[in-house]
């Protein structure tokens, strides 16, 4: 009996979020299927379900909306190219059976040929990896901002002396003095955050009730249900000069805090991580984006030991 791998993603869990691959025969995942969806409670919060055979093919099944899914067939040959179909629960039956009968071809033939989107089918469908530290994509998200102020200011330094007038040198001079203060203000924030948070690696998502933190050979769980506040800071919305992302600060109730730095997350994903929880979330203004006090641990790491002395 061939051996398949199954993950599933359930409506609490965010975008990417699955959980672990099991192994199991055919009947099982069917039996998994048919007790979630093919019943009047229809969709059980099972949102995804995620099938790969011995060969790498991976079978994908997504729940939209009433008895309507999206079905993605992905070989295993082609890391370019899948195959898709949007209709009824009732396809569900002819899917299933030609990818545990491994007859691709059939799933080819009945599926629609696509390669657009495929970075979104990947992301999604294969999993996302929810541990965030500060690395060059971050860096780089953020940095490329003052790159091109500072290229903004260069350009009009040399608008003022083009212009051959001491009126327009001074005003453009003027602009440009503008616009590297600005700029200097950006590096210290992000000298700032880098500090915070360079030595942290934090695993969190909105399904797992807690907060995964690492500090160097340093490990330490953190549940959720100990959070106090979360505050996140964002720059005026009429501030036209701000374009950065702030922060957030996770305070808990032994008065430890974490920031999860713009270096760190885009800001945009944290909210959605504490939706399941019910956590006081605020949002507040900040003119100048420096953080509020530092990150702060102490009071978790102290009353643990590395992770070689765990696993010696």
């Amino acid at each position: 009996m061939p051996q398949f791998h199954f993950k599933v993603k359930g409506y609490a869990n965010e975008t990417g979020e699955f959980t672990e691959s099991f192994p199991a025969e055919s009947a099982t995942i069917l039996q998994l299927i048919l007790q979630h969806w093919f019943n009047e409670t229809l969709p059980n919060n099972l949102d995804i379900v995620s099938i790969t055979n011995e060969s790498g093919d991976l079978l994908v099944i997504d729940h939209l909306k009433r008895d309507i899914f999206d079905y993605y067939f992905i070989p295993s040959r082609n890391n370019k190219k899948y195959f898709h179909k949007k209709t009824d629960i009732q396809f569900m039956f002819f899917a299933l059976e030609s990818f545990f009968n491994n007859r691709s071809h059939d799933l080819e033939a009945n599926l629609k040929e696509k390669n657009d989107d495929w970075k979104f089918v990947r992301g999604d469908f294969t999993g996302k990896n929810f541990t965030y530290k500060i690395d060059n994509a971050g860096l780089w998200r953020n940095l490329n901002w003052i790159g091109f102020w500072f290229a903004f200011s260069v350009v009009l330094l040399l608008m003022g002396v083009i212009s051959g007038t001491m009126a327009g040198y001074v005003v453009f001079l003027i602009y440009f003095v503008a616009l590297s203060l600005l700029n200097i203000a950006q590096l210290r924030r992000f000298r700032q955050y880098y500090l915070d948070n360079k030595e942290f690696e934090v695993r969190v998502s909105r399904a797992d009730p807690v907060i995964h933190v690492r500090k160097g050979s340093w490990s330490q769980d953190i549940p959720k249900t100990e959070i106090k506040q979360i505050t996140k800071y964002i720059h005026p919305p009429d501030d036209a000069r701000m374009v950065a992302e702030y922060f957030t600060e996770i305070e808990f109730n032994n008065g430890n805090v974490l920031n999860l730095t713009c270096l760190m997350i885009q800001q945009i994903h944290v909210e959605t991580k504490f939706a399941n929880e019910n956590i006081p979330f605020d949002v507040k203004l900040s003119s100048n984006g420096r953080l509020k006090r530092k990150t702060q641990l102490d009071r978790y790491f102290s009353a643990i030991k590395p992770v070689q002395a765990l696993t010696a």
